[in-house]
């Protein structure tokens, strides 16, 4: 969108804290530093790195794109290895747990049983074992007005109201189904 207003020649000056706030794709940096804004007559400022076009003096500009680049593939690297560090230690690190858990009030890192759901989650299990599709399993909750997961967790922590129709909190859909069953069965084999 921002391309198409600067193509049209309604802005002038493109204004950033710091040249990271442009991009950290160094390749992305350079082709509007180098080709589009000049190409469309912008003004680049990158006010605490002290680069602006219009004084013509960016010699550190690419070098700097640079070392942004690399600094957030290693942000990103050391907190992939973080969260993994703490998944092999055990630790719960997602913001919600799983439909049918929770977090432990004294750690944030471990899940217990959610007891207030945990039974309509060994009823999916037990109607799946007896032979019902997803599907179908889907249409007997809904019958029975249980709220949905993300109804259930915007009830518990006031977050994900956007994400299920308000109107339909308990129209539970095949492939949240499928979805518990497969999570389920894949926590009971990693720790069986």
């Amino acid at each position: 969108m921002i391309v198409s207003v600067i193509e049209d020649g309604k802005i002038g000056i493109v204004l950033c804290k710091d040249l990271s706030r442009l991009g950290r794709n160094n390749a992305m940096v350079a082709y509007y530093t180098e080709i589009f804004f000049p190409d469309n007559d912008i003004r680049f400022i990158a006010v605490s790195d002290a680069i602006d076009t219009f004084n013509g003096d960016n010699e550190i500009m690419p070098f700097k794109s640079v070392v942004n680049e690399y600094y957030a593939k290693d942000i990103s690297r050391k907190v992939r290895s973080a969260y993994r560090t703490k998944a092999l230690n055990g630790e719960f690190t997602a913001a919600y747990a799983s439909y049918g858990y929770k977090k432990d009030t004294e750690n944030k890192h471990q899940l217990i049983v959610d007891e207030n759901v945990s039974g309509i989650v060994q009823r999916i299990f037990q109607l799946a074992a007896d032979g019902l599709s997803a599907y179908k399993i889907a249409r007997q909750l809904s019958s029975e007005k249980i709220l949905t997961p993300r109804a259930y967790v915007a009830e518990q922590h006031g977050k994900y109201k956007d994400c299920f129709h308000p109107k339909y909190p308990t129209d539970w859909n095949h492939g949240t189904i499928v979805t518990i069953l497969a999570l389920l069965c894949y926590c009971l084999f990693y720790y069986l």
